[in-house]
């Protein structure tokens, strides 16, 4: 890093600097990304090992953690839809890869995509928090970065059983 540095520093072209720019932030990337993999991946496996889940594992392999993370958030509804969560995360996951680059229909695609990562991200936060609209909204805020690091602070929690007052 300290040499991509010293190469921007001495640069003489145009090319030159956005080259040594690009392999910076492409470096800073992939270790922010590694961070926010690995805090999200401790997060769910510690999740699924106390709800008793026997794939835990999946928290550490890409595109089967968004599988598991559905998996923690669908709980035990018995609406047909919710049970569709954790399949659609993993197709919708791979699928993205592929439509992303289609032009008009990439953008349509991600962010329903994403809204649904947010949405599943809300019920896990109402699952394991007293105040999940307010990390709802920090997560939509950050465009998503914040939701590893939310998921890793309320990891050991307990599930919220929210009663109703009588007459409800």
């Amino acid at each position: 890093m300290i040499t991509l540095f010293r190469g921007l520093q001495n640069s003489q072209t145009t090319i030159e600097i956005l080259i040594y720019l690009f392999l910076i932030i492409l470096i800073i990337s992939l270790v922010v990304g590694l961070v926010l993999f690995i805090l999200s991946a401790v997060a769910l496996r510690r999740m699924a090992v106390r709800e008793g889940r026997q794939n835990a594992w999946m928290a550490f392999v890409p595109f089967m953690n968004l599988y598991l993370f559905g998996e923690i958030a669908r709980d035990d509804s018995d609406k047909s839809w919710i049970q569709a969560i954790p399949l659609t995360l993993l197709l919708g996951s791979i699928g993205y890869l592929v439509i992303h680059f289609v032009p008009g229909i990439g953008m349509l695609y991600s962010l329903c995509f994403n809204g649904l990562v947010l949405y599943v991200s809300y019920l896990v936060f109402n699952k394991y928090s007293h105040s999940p609209v307010p990390l709802l909204i920090v997560s939509v805020v950050t465009f998503g970065m914040a939701i590893p690091f939310i998921l890793f602070a309320i990891r050991n929690n307990d599930k919220v059983d929210i009663v109703l007052p009588p007459n409800h």
